[in-house]
């Protein structure tokens, strides 16, 4: 199921971490939500060094997160990026990530509209950036109706095994943040 999640994510969400990094602040932590078999974080390793970024990525799935593993190995990129298989709500997460230990920046790729509660895992998130930290979320968006993508998309689970979860329009993702507190900058 990993290798099928790469083949059809790597090449939006490659280009997505590439985005995403060259913004993040040189020298920050970052707290990659969902991060995946980390694919595409590691088609960054560049960006990574350059910047001098380190990650810690979590993801539910412990098939990606033993691909992930794996991959981050194979890059070199094990003291950089670090994986742990657990949900951004697990409190234990929140408990280890205080004070001095909080993170610059958080990452949500493709991934905060398939949390079971989108808004409790912004909130979550939120409490472990510094004053200063920002959440990135990128994704596909909508911007008017389309019925047609309605009904595909959830079928797509059945023929490759991986939820891409449903349609999203950009004012789901706005009441989204909104309701966790925070705001679209």
């Amino acid at each position: 199921r990993a290798n099928v999640y790469d083949f059809f994510i790597i090449r939006m969400t490659s280009l997505w971490y590439r985005v995403v990094l060259e913004r993040v602040p040189g020298g920050a932590r970052l707290l990659d939500v969902g991060v995946g078999t980390a694919t595409a974080l590691v088609k960054s390793k560049e960006i990574l060094e350059r910047k001098n970024i380190t990650v810690v990525g979590i993801d539910y799935d412990k098939a990606y997160i033993d691909k992930a593993a794996t991959v981050v190995g194979d890059a070199g990129l094990g003291k950089r990026i670090l994986l742990n298989c657990t949900s951004i709500q697990n409190p234990k997460l929140r408990a280890v990530f205080t004070g001095t230990a909080k993170f610059d920046a958080a990452y949500f790729s493709g991934s905060l509209t398939l949390m079971p509660d989108p808004v409790a895992a912004l909130k979550c998130t939120a409490g472990m950036l510094t004053d200063n930290g920002v959440i990135y979320v990128t994704q596909t968006f909508q911007n008017r109706p389309s019925p047609i993508m309605e009904r595909i998309k959830p079928l797509l689970r059945r023929f490759t095994s991986i939820d891409f979860g449903r349609v999203t329009y950009y004012s789901d993702v706005h009441n989204i943040v909104q309701k966790a507190g925070l705001a679209v900058i």
